[in-house]
């Protein structure tokens, strides 16, 4: 007879907000770090360790949690995330184990905007400038990564999958946080306090397009 490790125990998505773990997921500057703000702002706890200070180029913060990182340690941490939110780029989705219940917020934004966000922040930390090259390159990259994840996160039984556009929420924040609100049903989020936190003022990105366009 086959061995049974607790680790391939999948669960379905478990009832009630106690037992998932939040992820608030996406590309590096894709606004998770605008969703855990907003939900932190709402009410909701969230998993951060405070580590990566805020800066001019994020002045409310990153709101990370430098653990995640540690791929091999996700386990020693879940209970804590248990309840909370807590923020995951995309790339480490697949390290989520299995053994827990998760409502996935996945925030989309224009590739275009995404890959200029962060050559301006590598440029401005660093003072390394990207070439045309190495920016159609990223896009590729991101181009592919971005339907292979989703549509893991779809496959697995333990999760559940909520998409938010980035422009959509600077566009109408009470309707697209009153999404995310629904979807996390049934903790209780104040979808204005939610609202009020949208600065559209650090879409760097747009506002350098419009005054060169």
């Amino acid at each position: 007879m086959l061995k049974r490790f607790g680790c391939m125990d999948v669960p379905d998505c478990v009832s009630g907000d106690g037992g998932y773990v939040t992820v608030i997921s996406g590309l590096p500057r894709s606004g998770t770090s605008m969703m855990m703000r907003a939900l932190l702002c709402a009410g909701m706890p969230v998993l951060t360790d405070n580590v990566r200070r805020q800066d001019d180029r994020n002045p409310h913060g990153y709101f990370e949690w430098e653990a995640v990182k540690n791929r091999d340690g996700y386990q020693a941490w879940m209970a804590q995330a248990r309840g909370r939110a807590v923020k995951l780029v995309s790339r480490f989705l697949p390290h989520l184990p299995a053994t827990h219940g998760y409502r996935v917020v996945f925030m989309h934004r224009q590739l275009e905007a995404v890959i200029r966000s962060q050559g301006d922040m590598a440029r401005h930390h660093s003072g390394q400038e990207w070439n045309e090259e190495e920016g159609q390159a990223l896009f590729r990259l991101y181009a592919e990564h971005v339907p292979n994840v989703l549509r893991w996160v779809r496959s697995r039984p333990n999760m559940r999958l909520l998409e938010v556009d980035y422009d959509q929420v600077l566009h109408d924040p009470l309707g697209s946080f009153g999404a995310v609100a629904r979807f996390l049903a049934p903790t209780s989020l104040d979808v204005g306090a939610m609202a009020a936190t949208v600065d559209a003022g650090l879409n760097h990105q747009a506002m350098e397009v419009r005054a060169h366009g």
